[in-house]
């Protein structure tokens, strides 16, 4: 008999929490911000305090659901502060290595890029040039995940797949 068939990923939410902080840490290696935090909560730093704002992140659920199966990806939002670059000019540097790796990118306005893949994961960096101080803001999504991990996460438990 088949394995039956996932029609969206069946990685563990530990797996796809690794594969996001590997490309916070891309990004890092491209642009250099030596601090992120978590966009609606500047106390938590990245990567010194990346396992709690892993748990204060929200885990959306995916657009399509097929076939009853609940889905849903991580989905990390930070900033960081620029004050002595453009964050414009470091946003392009970031879309450019994008599209270099392969992913499928989009200029949205002056200094806001996302790029794309297949299985649905999506970066996203948006330069702002403020009274306050300069700085970007990174989102990264990976692919969803059907894997009962998800649910386990949400204490949901694990439904029965039919």
């Amino acid at each position: 008999m088949a394995a039956p068939q996932h029609p969206h990923g069946t990685a563990t939410i530990d797996e796809l929490q690794h594969w996001v902080a590997d490309r916070i840490d891309e990004a890092n290696a491209v642009i250099g911000v030596q601090q992120w935090r978590m966009l609606l909560d500047h106390t938590e730093g990245w990567p010194a305090d990346a396992d709690r704002i892993f748990e204060r992140s929200f885990l959306p659920r995916c657009a399509e659901e097929r076939d009853g199966e609940i889905a849903g990806h991580v989905q990390i939002h930070l900033v960081g502060e620029v004050s002595d670059a453009d964050p414009r000019s470091l946003a392009e540097q970031l879309r450019s290595s994008w599209h270099a790796a392969g992913w499928l990118t989009a200029q949205i306005s002056d200094a806001y890029f996302r790029a794309d893949r297949e299985d649905g994961s999506r970066l996203i960096v948006e330069g702002s040039v403020r009274p306050g101080g300069n700085r970007l803001v990174l989102i990264v999504q990976s692919a969803c995940t059907s894997d009962g991990s998800l649910l386990d996460h949400l204490g949901q438990g694990l439904p029965a797949l039919g």
